[in-house]
Parts: structure tokens; C-alpha cells; sequence
């Protein structure tokens, strides 16, 4: 997201609650999500101004591709938010099963995506790529935790003085309680047993708790594809 007004680079790695973070710029500057666009967060077809939605580029992207001169890149403020390796992938499992159709186990060992120029790629993108150069210095001056997301979102906050309302939840991950939701129905039984069994096949049951995703084999998969987040974050298993 950029925004030349605030002298802003907001860098969304997916699954860190970057849409949240962006509705909230968005509320500052008195625009909507349909007006989204002059930011820097419309869909894109041209690999030569940036991915296939344009709010993943990368820090370095925002520069080297013409978004904004070298000297505007070294006078904004640029941040960005990680998240635990592991938890990140079982949201992104989460987000995308309905199209995955795959355990998760198959998903990460045998139908993982692979660079190239698609959102699929992007979502899974080591973060470091997101916010640091070519040669490992950072290309960003503040990097936030998404298990801090508060405290760190109001350093950002209080950095920039802008003004900006408090994060709300949006583009969340969840389990298929969502079922629950069918009982408004009320008296069409028989239409509510047909959305509920495709609701099933459809969003099969996954685990509540992150930690029953993996196994030795994708616990193992994950820490050596994001090494590198993991070390430069201080990222473990169980923490």
C-alpha cells in the first residue's frame, strides 16, 4: 500500500492481517474499499509493474519497479508484519482448502507452490522477501509481530501520527462452525440439509488447534523452506 500524502509504504505479507491493517489507512484517508485502487491495491496482469494483486509487492518491488523513486523509498516510512512460519501455512491451508481439496499434509509435501507469477506463490512467499534486499539488509523500518498485532500496530500508529482508528478483524480464517449460521433457514429444513451437506464436502472439518496440521514430515517441510524467516525472527515450533 502506498500512500504519498502520509509518505507511507505499507508492505502486506499475506496472512499477517494485512486487510485490516489496510482498512484502516483506508478509514484515515476517508476512502473505501472500492476506492482501494490509487494505493496500490487493485488486481494486476502486468509482471512488469508488479504481482497478480498488487497489494503483495514487495519492499523492494515498490522501488525497483517505478512505484516510487529511489529517494522516496529512503525518506518514507516502510513496515510490514510477519507471522510464525508454521501458524502462517495453516491459516493459508485454511483459507484455501475449499480449492485445495487435498489433506494438508499433501498440500505442503507433494502440491506446494513454486515461484512464479501468480497470488498462490505470493501467499506462500518466504517473508523475508517481503522486507528485506537482496542482501539481507532490511528494506523496511519497522517490522511488526502478527502475534503482537495491537501493541505493535499502535507503535505504528504513534510513529506516523496520523490518526488511525483501531484495527478490526476482517479476512479472517475459521472452522466450519459457520454451519451454525444455516439455523436462520427456520422452517426450509429440507433446503438448509442440502446447503449443510455441501457446506461438508465442500469445507471439510480441519483441526482447531494449528498444531494438530503437522507431523514430523511438515513440521520438518516448514522449517527448512522458511529457514530464513525463522532465524531472522526468532520463530520456533512451540513459541
Amino acid at each position: 500500500m502506498l500512500i504519498h500524502d502520509l509518505q507511507v509504504i505499507f508492505v502486506h505479507v499475506p496472512k499477517t492481517a494485512g486487510q485490516s491493517i489496510e482498512r484502516a489507512f483506508l478509514a484515515r484517508l476517508g476512502e473505501s474499499w472500492e476506492t482501494r485502487q490509487k494505493y496500490l491495491l487493485q488486481p494486476n496482469d502486468d509482471p512488469a509493474v508488479g504481482p497478480p494483486r498488487m497489494a503483495h509487492l514487495t519492499a523492494p518491488e515498490y522501488r525497483d519497479l517505478g512505484h516510487v523513486t529511489p529517494e522516496q523509498f529512503d525518506a518514507y516510512f516502510k513496515f510490514g508484519f510477519v507471522r510464525n512460519p508454521w501458524t502462517r501455512l495453516a491459516s493459508e491451508y485454511r483459507f484455501r482448502r475449499s480449492s485445495i481439496r487435498v489433506s494438508f499434509r499433501s498440500w505442503l509435501l507433494e502440491q506446494f507452490p513454486e515461484p512464479g507469477f501468480d497470488d498462490l506463490w505470493r501467499h506462500v512467499m518466504p517473508q523475508s522477501e517481503y522486507l528485506y534486499e537482496s542482501d539481507g539488509h532490511a528494506a523496511v523500518d519497522f517490522v511488526g509481530r502478527f502475534e503482537t498485532l495491537e501493541e505493535d500496530y499502535r507503535a505504528v500508529t504513534e510513529r506516523l501520527g496520523a490518526g488511525l482508528p483501531s484495527l478490526r478483524r476482517v479476512n479472517s480464517t475459521t472452522n466450519l462452525g459457520s454451519l451454525e449460521r444455516l439455523r436462520h433457514l427456520g422452517p426450509f429444513r429440507g433446503l438448509r440439509s442440502v446447503l449443510a451437506e455441501a457446506l461438508r464436502k465442500t469445507f471439510r472439518p480441519v483441526p482447531a488447534r494449528w498444531q494438530d496440521y503437522y507431523d514430523a514430515d511438515t513440521r520438518a517441510f516448514v522449517a527448512r523452506f522458511y529457514a530464513e524467516d525463522i532465524e531472522r525472527f526468532g520463530y520456533r515450533f512451540d513459541r
